[in-house]
């Protein structure tokens, strides 16, 4: 028998990880994709979270999470952290750009990790 390897490497394979989980990453980013390509999923419809997470409410959010990142930023350059500052900026820049019909697909912006959800929670009432 083979002695697990104190990394969790095992015969070659990482312990715990089959090979059928690449068939699984597939279907991930199938639903990824389906999800930030369907505006119907960034609107008011239905499944409704109530009146705190509106789109309008939503936007507002987005909006103030991109200026914390870019006030985040400036504050890292001040510090003379440069790739620290060069993270919150790269962020900050991907956030603003997300618009309709070129969604960012990032779970740190408020408009598309709003869609992941409701997308989630009509997924759990089908089954």
């Amino acid at each position: 028998m083979k002695r697990p390897h104190k990394l969790g490497v095992m015969g070659g394979r990482k312990a715990g990880i089959s090979r059928s989980q690449k068939p699984i990453l597939q279907r991930h980013l199938q639903a990824h994709a389906a999800v930030i390509n369907n505006e119907a999923w960034y609107g008011d419809g239905e499944p409704s979270f109530g009146k705190t997470f509106t789109a309008a409410e939503t936007a507002k959010r987005h909006t103030l999470v991109i200026g914390l990142l870019y006030r985040a930023a400036k504050k890292a350059t001040k510090a003379k952290d440069t790739e620290l500052a060069d993270a919150y900026s790269c962020l900050a820049d991907k956030l603003y750009a997300c618009r309709p019909r070129f969604r960012c697909g990032s779970l740190a912006c408020a408009q598309c990790a709003r869609a992941f959800q409701k997308a989630k929670v009509v997924r759990r009432q089908i089954i």
